[in-house]
């Protein structure tokens, strides 16, 4: 059933609240950088999406409950008019154990996120970005102290800047000795994190997937990293429908 059709007084601003500025410490990111959205966009994205899934979960703005209260249930786009942040904030987040046992365990989690779009202005230039946010986190253990995690984010903010890059990144190698005096030999002992961002579209909408992957783990000789192996999950979120009007 289509929404209801409403006058959108807003703030002034196309927005039904004042924007903000999300990027609280500039000097970690680019904002030169053209991640931000046509302004058309980021209003479209806060007054009339209905649904939005990335694997097994799934948020919609007229059914979702969340911690088993229903947070959302008959929201529609004129209801922002008077509660401007009717759909701010409001989060879905699954969990999975893909594996579990003895020698290995994987937990997955999905997440999906309405936030407030915000605005920056750099060198005089409005930049506006939208408040949908997706994240993925897979963290994986096992008994010979093997800890492997990847993240998957995609938001709407500027990206990181190369110095920003390289305080994040390390390639950590130690040679350790096992048993006493070194009777049993040396292994390696290895910490990688890596971290990379693009720009995609989804649903005709711009986003910035950022992907970190980090390995903790005790390797054999040469020691060699397998960061860039840590599977990351082939889910893509989707923008799956928006309020329509008589």
């Amino acid at each position: 059933m289509p929404a209801q059709s409403f006058k959108a007084l807003g703030a002034g601003n196309g927005f039904p609240y004042c924007l903000e500025k999300r990027v609280s410490d500039t000097s970690i990111y680019n904002l030169d950088s053209s991640n931000d959205v046509p302004l058309e966009d980021a209003m479209k994205l806060c007054w009339n999406i209905k649904s939005l899934s990335f694997g097994p979960a799934s948020l919609n703005v007229l059914t979702s409950q969340i911690d088993g209260k229903a947070a959302l249930v008959n929201f529609e786009p004129k209801d922002l008019a008077s509660d401007p942040i009717k759909n701010c904030g409001s989060t879905f987040a699954l969990n999975t154990v893909s594996a579990q046992g003895n020698i290995q365990r994987i937990d997955e989690d999905f997440h999906i996120t309405i936030s407030k779009a915000s605005m920056l202005t750099v060198g005089g230039v409005r930049k506006y970005f939208h408040g949908i946010s997706f994240f993925y986190q897979m963290q994986s253990g096992d008994l010979d102290g093997r800890f492997l995690s990847a993240n998957v984010s995609y938001s709407s903010i500027p990206n990181f800047s190369a110095s920003h890059f390289a305080s994040l990144n390390f390639s950590n190698v130690q040679t350790i000795e096992i048993g006493e005096s070194g009777s049993e030999g040396t292994v390696s002992h290895g910490n990688f994190k890596v971290t990379t961002q693009s720009v995609v579209t989804i649903g005709g909408f711009k986003f910035l997937k950022t992907v970190v992957k980090e390995s903790e783990q005790t390797l054999v000789t040469p020691a060699t990293a397998t960061i860039g192996t840590i599977p990351i999950t082939s889910e893509v979120p989707s923008i799956d429908s928006f309020f329509t009007y008589e």
